[in-house]
């Protein structure tokens, strides 16, 4: 197997398909009935945030994969040292008596072998299989086991309709005394039509001191109403087309974004599908891994691998669309604005995928291991060509009953092996026959010292459907953050809707200062909340018609002002609300994204290129088998990058790089420099290529491949010369040069290049 498929790290997401259950918090597995508002965990009991109603527990994304839970249930034939199937071998019988008999015997045992052939052939699960399905199942044994599946049947919830009615009282808010009392309501209901959109309302209301504002929204039939009662008698339609056409602005008007959509469907959408079939599956074989808790476990290993040149395939096709988008919807004046050139904005795009193959050389691949048909460990190892750290990521599923139910999570970096950070989770769970708790730790160390903790406990009563939750989190050890959380669930209607009563949500510092102090109720579900349509006797006023003059003289300025009036004396002096408000300034639609350079401190910005990259380059050597190759860099350059195989640098003329090439096949590598215009397409284009020679001032001959393209209407050259370091080694000194802007000719000659930076004064060669 090849070194760049071992152990190797694995990018987030591949192909929709996640790594971490639960949205890719590794801390969430089961849908916490206590969960929290903090760093993404749901404050919703349901585990679903408010914005994921009747989400599969089961992550949905998975639910087409027709999963055999009982991995097969079949015996696998034998496989021999090399993975094959071994064939199965008939015995010869024996000369006896009963001659029919044995051949009967005959006849059944070749029968049977050849069912069972034919059963693993079709029957048995790819790798890819296995892999989705033991995540899938993962997933599904922790969520049909929680607590809130089991009461409330989640997983049963209608996507056909679904509604939410929030209501919440503030009890207190820190030095805000005038707002206790405060009250939110929000609510909504979402019906699928025949055609899959869905009809909706949206209805919102903020009370502080006895004065209301409000708004209601209305999707019916693509068509969006909203009110805002408090502030104007009518109702305000609009639509994208009428929108479109309203902001005045070309480059979102219809005709732009089909062109947008065309550039998208040229670049991204092949490239989008070549990223997805280039991830493979494969089985390793037998493995037995050791987990966090130091138990040895006997399971399979599987991979996935992404291979980093279709990712950088994937960044190229990418790049050229936003070129091309550049192109077509970026004027000269912008760019002029901007202080750059289409020209340097073309190179820049041009050298991306360069950059990105000095990060990441090796290919990203994902270490599953999988037991009974779910996964027991993920880990992934990964080494960054250009920082020289590595990176790790293991994920151990522990759990007795079901795997989630105890896991410990690590990724750290680390440099010349020592750990520069960490991050660890560790999430418990017990879901026992009376009641159900959870004990979730995460940790972040820098440089040896911890930074930042978060601890979390919280359990459920199952007779009584109560939950409670509490969590703190530390800097420094030094606890900055907490909340405490009551509640429970009622009003079920198993597989269809319930509420979650919260009897007291405090948010406070860690210790005795309250930040907030909440309470209310949030149901979900049907509710049978119907689909309105604004009021009919309202004036409709389109979204065109919305001028700055409408808006001044058709508010409500009476209410506007008593509303403000109250909201100011309830929060005191923590709001300043200027009494000169224009309404105006609230209604103007004629804002001059220009305008904000018009800062009224001009004093320039210096950013010191040390902080933007620590990495000193210098010195650096090339290494070969039995020698080293130091660059010493002309007068006037400066180095991008170098590593033990290349080294780059630049300066306002050139952009020169040396890569160490072992073994040179210089038609192959000829063939190799011409492939990027492959992901080019139309918008690149060799204009001609050739092999010469060039003997520079030292009387060193050298072959130099010459490649004269056209890359988005700019004229480029780059000289490929082979500097011979023995007989069978080259160093390849690609010298790339620009012309000055579209229509000119490039400024260079093979040999004067040749004289400055591809010779042994140069390139020095030590064996």
């Amino acid at each position: 197997m090849d070194e760049n498929n071992m152990n190797q790290g694995f990018p987030e997401n591949p192909d929709g398909y996640q790594a971490a259950p639960n949205n890719g918090e590794y801390a969430n597995y089961n849908a916490d009935p206590n969960g929290n508002a903090y760093g993404g965990y749901n404050a919703d009991p349901n585990g679903n945030a408010y914005g994921g109603y009747n989400a599969d527990p089961n992550m949905g994304g998975y639910a087409d994969y027709n999963a055999d839970a009982g991995n097969g249930g079949y015996v696998q034939p034998e496989m021999n040292a090399y993975g094959d199937q071994v064939p199965y071998q008939v015995p010869a019988p024996k000369k006896k008596k009963g001659g029919k008999i044995a051949l009967i015997s005959l006849i059944a045992v070749v029968l049977v072998a050849a069912i069972v052939a034919v059963v693993f052939f079709l029957v048995r699960k790819t790798p890819e299989e296995v892999i989705k399905s033991s995540i899938k199942k993962t997933i599904t044994d922790t969520v049909d086991k929680s607590p809130v599946e089991e009461a409330t049947g989640i997983s049963e919830f209608s996507d056909d309709k679904m509604d939410f009615d929030v209501n919440m009282t503030v009890n207190s808010i820190y030095q805000m005394d005038g707002i206790a009392g405060s009250n939110l309501d929000l609510n909504g209901a979402f019906e699928k039509q025949s055609d899959n959109s869905y009809n909706m309302n949206l209805n919102g209301s903020l009370s502080i001191a006895d004065q209301a504002l409000s708004a209601s929204v209305y999707c019916v039939d693509r068509v969006i109403y909203f009110e805002l009662p408090e502030l104007y008698n009518d109702v305000f339609k609009m639509d994208l087309a009428s929108m479109m056409d309203a902001l005045d602005t070309s480059d979102l008007d219809t005709d732009a974004q089909n062109k947008v959509k065309e550039l998208y469907e040229k670049y991204m959408t092949p490239a989008n599908e070549d990223l997805k079939k280039a991830i493979s599956f494969d089985k390793v074989g037998n493995a037995t891994v050791e987990n966090h808790n130091g138990d040895s476990v006997s399971c399979k290993q599987y991979t996935v691998t992404l291979p980093t040149a279709d990712v950088k395939a994937y960044v190229t096709a990418l790049c050229n669309y936003l070129n091309a988008y550049a192109s077509e919807f970026i004027t000269d004046e912008q760019l002029e604005s901007a202080d750059i050139t289409r020209s340097d904005l073309a190179q820049i795009f041009n050298y991306v995928p360069t950059y990105y193959g000095m990060l990441f050389s090796r290919d990203f691949v994902l270490n599953v291991y999988v037991k009974h048909n779910e996964v027991v460990k993920l880990g992934m190892d990964y080494k960054f060509t250009v920082l020289n750290a590595e990176a790790s990521l293991a994920v151990d599923f522990m759990g007795t009953d079901s795997p989630a139910d105890d896991i410990y999570a690590a990724l750290s970096v680390t440099k010349d092996e020592e750990e520069l950070a960490s991050v660890t989770i560790s999430d418990k769970s017990e879901n026992g026959k009376g009641s159900y708790t959870k004990k979730l730790e995460e940790t972040v160390v820098v440089n040896g010292e911890t930074t930042a903790t978060l601890t979390q406990n919280s359990s459920f009563v199952k007779s009584t459907n109560a939950f409670e939750s509490h969590m703190t989190v530390s800097a420094a050890e030094q606890p900055v953050f907490a909340y405490d959380l009551t509640g429970s669930l009622k009003d079920i209607n198993k597989g269809k809707s319930y509420t979650v009563a919260i009897d007291s949500l405090k948010v406070t510092n860690g210790d005795s200062t309250v930040y907030a102090d909440l309470s209310g109720e949030i149901k979900l579900g049907d509710l049978g909340t119907e689909i309105k349509t604004p009021d009919s006797s309202k004036n409709v006023i389109d979204y065109t018609e919305m001028t700055d003059d409408y808006m001044q003289n058709n508010m409500n300025t009476d209410n506007l002002e008593k509303i403000v009036s109250a909201w100011k004396k309830a929060l005191g002096s923590s709001a300043d609300i200027k009494d000169d408000i224009s309404l105006g300034d609230l209604t103007s639609s004629d804002i001059d994204l220009g305008d904000i350079s018009d800062i009224e401190d001009d004093s320039e910005m210096v950013v010191d290129s040390a902080d933007i990259d620590d990495q000193d380059y210098s010195g650096i050597k090339m290494s070969g088998d039995s020698y080293t190759i130091a660059i010493k860099d002309p007068s006037g350059y400066d180095r991008g990058y170098a590593d033990d195989s290349e080294v780059d640098i630049y300066n306002d003329k050139y952009n020169v790089y040396y890569t160490l090439t072992p073994d040179c096949d210089k038609e192959k590598e000829c063939e190799n420099f011409e492939a990027y215009f492959d992901y080019l397409g139309e918008d690149g284009k060799v204009v001609d290529k050739k092999m010469e020679q060039v003997t520079g001032a030292n009387g060193q001959t050298l072959d130099c491949y010459v490649i004269n393209s056209e890359v988005y209407g700019t004229n480029i050259r780059d000289y490929y010369y082979f500097y011979p370091v023995n007989d069978k080694d080259y160093l390849v000194v690609n010298v790339n040069v620009w012309a000055d802007g579209e229509g000119e000719e490039v400024k260079a000659d093979i040999t004067a290049i040749a004289d400055e930076l591809v010779n042994d004064q140069v390139i020095d060669i030590q064996k």
